[in-house]
């Protein structure tokens, strides 16, 4: 179990957590391409790692606490798996994510998109076959630069 883990933090954890019978969804702030933040003890870990080493203790080094679900804000624990780069990889390839081609109607379609939210890029992405990132890089011209707006 973590050294940071505690009834005390497991119900300040919990009430930030939306329970279904789908993913659970990490309500509290978020990092970086949708990753729940979670600040036990005044540092931040991601929520879905804490998750993880509050039922299964430290992760070991190298390895990644990985989605099944591909849903980054997600901690619940039958949805998380323990895997390297590589094995992240794979399990996004075998869903058929990374392998999308975009066509250039694609990407202006994309762009003409005005809500700029995470949760607009992710709906995109399900759309289109691809990472709310990828949404976020077309939409902002970092990449797809030939192409422009209609």
């Amino acid at each position: 179990m973590s050294p940071d883990y505690t009834p005390a933090l497991e119900s300040r954890f919990f009430r930030k957590v939306s329970i279904d019978d789908g993913c659970w969804e990490w309500l509290g702030g978020k990092i970086s391409r949708g990753y729940g933040a979670y600040y036990p003890n005044k540092h931040t870990v991601y929520a879905h790692r804490y998750m993880w080493e509050a039922l299964n203790g430290p992760i070991p080094a190298g390895l990644f606490v990985c989605h099944h679900c591909d849903n980054p804000s997600c901690v619940r624990p039958d949805h998380l798996f323990l895997g390297t780069h590589r094995d992240n990889m794979r399990d996004m390839r075998s869903k058929g994510h990374g392998n999308t081609t975009l066509t250039e109607d694609d990407v202006r379609l994309i762009r003409q998109c005005t809500d700029h939210s995470w949760s607009s890029c992710q709906q995109l992405g399900v759309q289109f076959g691809v990472t709310p990132e990828n949404i976020q890089f077309i939409i902002t011209g970092r990449t797809w630069k030939h192409i422009l707006s209609i």
